[in-house]
């Protein structure tokens, strides 16, 4: 999987479900302002709005709370999956905000397991560097939940529940 095949499909999941081709360039000009390469761009579903809420809900707790951490933004909502191949000789992160998707990956081309002494944590914080930099200015905003989703509230023995439905 190439970097940004795996964010094409992180983006998919932030933008409820719908798939963009990823593009790597917009628009080519020459000099003259004539268009010489314009990216083609495919958009279609892929799965439905509610699926994507869902697993960006379970994501936001991969920041918050679990192996993610190292990523939360101040100002922003965060959405992402960390990830390392056997014998440590990949790190990926790959998250998005409401705004961007990004996804970071460190290790060596020929598959070399990656010293003992390397950060298991540098991809985390070189992908919060660059997302705080690229957020600054923007308004903070939620990720949005589709009106397919419902949260409830349950009383129960043990306490009051929470859960989401379809």
């Amino acid at each position: 999987v190439y970097n940004y095949q795996l964010c094409g499909a992180f983006a998919t999941i932030a933008n409820g479900g719908v798939y963009n081709t990823p593009t790597l360039y917009t628009k080519i000009l020459d000099h003259d302002g004539n268009v010489l390469l314009e990216g083609n761009k495919e958009t279609k579903t892929v799965i439905k709005d509610s699926t994507a809420a869902l697993l960006t809900s379970a994501m936001e707790d991969v920041v918050t709370s679990g192996t993610g951490r190292n990523a939360q933004l101040d100002n922003m909502p965060v959405a992402g999956k960390t990830g390392t191949t056997d014998h440590d000789q990949d790190l990926w992160f790959c998250a998005f905000t409401p705004y961007y998707t990004c996804a970071v990956w460190f290790g060596f081309d020929n598959n070399e397991k990656l010293p003992d002494d390397y950060s298991r944590d540098f991809h985390k914080d070189m992908w919060r560097k660059v997302m705080t930099r690229i957020h600054e200015g923007l308004d903070d905003k939620d990720f949005e939940m589709p009106s397919t989703v419902e949260k409830i509230s349950v009383c129960a023995d043990t306490g009051p529940v929470s859960y989401t439905h379809l």
